[in-house]
Formats: structure tokens, sequence, C-alpha cells
């Protein structure tokens, strides 16, 4: 990507029983906390490495290097469903919906924004359910032919069918 950017690594900061200091990990109860801490050592760097991978393709996006985006989502992409990570695809396949919106490729686009905004409604996330609803509305106002079919799309996968 040649990007001035340097990565600095820094040990994850622990708890005495060995689970990450998250601010998701806080909500665990004491019986959850044995099999999130087993979770975590089964998969080992897979989840960081999947995340990384989706900032890389975040950063190349922004520096217009689609080629890569799609190759850093579509890697990432395939380590999240290998873990059954739904909530993790998701991310991915948004970005891979941005490369092909911004490539041109609405057919695609939508139908990448569709799959990640189902596993979002499945999930009721509904701040990242409206994030993903505002992508239909880029693409609506991207190819005007198409935004009221693809508004009643995403009402339908809103669940209203209010359009």
């Amino acid at each position: 990507l040649n990007l001035p950017i340097e990565v600095i690594g820094c040990p994850t900061v622990r708890e005495p029983d060995g689970l990450a200091l998250s601010s998701r990990n806080v909500y665990l109860t004491p019986e959850q906390r044995p099999h999130a801490l087993a979770l975590s050592r089964a998969l080992g760097d897979q989840t960081g490495a999947a995340m990384a991978l989706n900032c890389l393709g975040g950063l190349a996006v922004h520096a217009r290097d689609y080629p890569a985006a799609r190759a850093l989502y579509e890697q990432s992409l395939a380590i999240k469903q290998e873990m059954g990570d739904q909530g993790g695809s998701s991310y991915s396949l948004h970005g891979l919906g941005c490369v092909a919106r911004d490539q041109g490729d609405y057919a695609s686009a939508r139908a990448y924004f569709e799959e990640s905004l189902e596993i979002l409604q499945e999930r009721g996330n509904l701040f990242l359910i409206a994030y993903s609803l505002t992508e239909f509305a880029q693409l609506a106002a991207i190819t005007p032919s198409h935004s009221v079919d693809n508004l009643r799309r995403a009402a339908r996968l809103w669940g209203h069918g209010f359009l």
C-alpha cells in the first residue's frame, strides 16, 4: 500500500485469569469467563489477524487501491467464516460492498450490503443496521433508476416493509 504508517505492537493487557481486559469481556458472568478464555486460547491469533486484515482493507480503500482492498477483505472474510464469526463476517462483507460500490459494480455492492445487513439484523445490532442502511441510501443516490428498489430492499431487510 506504500502508506506512511508505522504499526507499533504492544502486549494485550490481561486479567489475572488470562482473559483480555476489554469492554466486551466485562459483561461476562463468572460462569462464562472460563468458556471465553478457552475459546480465546483455541482461536489463537485468528481473530486478531482477521481484524488486522479488515483494517488494512479500509486503508487500501482510502488509498483507492481497490484490488488490494478486495483481497484483504476477502482474506478477512475467509478467516471469520472459518471461525463461524457471523458478526465479524458482516464487517468484511460491508467492506467488500464499499469496494464494489467505489468501482461502479453496484449490483455486487448491493449483494454484499444485503448479506451484511441480513447478518446484522439476525444479531439485532440496531446501530450497525442503521449504518448499513446508509449504504443503500448511497446506492440509491448513485443509481437513481434503482433508488426505490434499493430503499424497498433496505426496508424489507429492516423488517418494516413500509415502502
